[in-house]
C-alpha cells in the first residue's frame, strides 16, 4: 500500500505548487484516481487462480492467461511461472502477488507456497489429463 500514499502525497505536492490551479488540481485528481485503481486492483484481484485449462496471473496493471500445458516450471522465492507459446518462445510471467522476500511474516509465507503448491498441481493435472495446448 506504499505506492498508493506515496501517489497521493506526490499529487497534494504537485497541486501546491501550481497553487491550486486547474491544471494542479487536474493533475493532482489523475493521480489520485490511477493510485487507487492500482491499489484496489492489487487488493482485489492479484494473484493466481483457475479458469478451466489456463491459469490466469493477475497482477497489479493487467491479467495474462497461461495454458497449464504450456507451463514449464514454477519458481519459488520470488515466483515466477516459466512457460512457452505454441510458437515455442519461452516466457517468464512473474507472480508479483506472491513475493514474500526478503522479511516476510509467517502467515503470507505460509497462505504464498500453498498457492504455489496449488499452481503446481494444476500444471501436473493438466499435463496427466492431456488438455489441448
Amino acid at each position: 500500500m506504499l505506492l498508493p500514499t506515496g501517489v497521493v502525497s506526490i499529487s497534494f505536492i504537485a497541486a501546491l505548487q501550481q497553487n491550486f490551479n486547474a491544471g494542479g488540481v487536474t493533475v493532482a485528481a489523475v493521480f489520485i484516481l490511477a493510485s487507487l485503481y492500482v491499489a484496489a486492483r492489487w487488493v482485489l484481484f492479484a494473484g493466481i487462480r483457475r479458469h478451466g485449462d489456463r491459469v490466469i496471473v493477475t497482477g497489479m496493471l493487467w491479467s495474462r492467461r497461461i495454458p497449464l500445458r504450456q507451463v514449464d516450471r514454477v519458481t519459488g522465492d520470488y515466483s515466477s511461472i516459466h512457460w512457452h507459446t505454441r510458437s515455442g518462445l519461452r516466457l517468464i510471467t512473474p507472480l508479483s502477488a506472491l513475493w514474500s522476500k526478503p522479511h516476510p511474516v509467517q502467515n503470507v509465507t505460509q497462505y504464498n507456497n500453498k498457492q504455489l503448491s496449488m499452481l503446481r498441481e494444476w500444471v501436473r493435472e493438466a499435463k496427466k489429463a492431456g488438455a489441448p495446448q
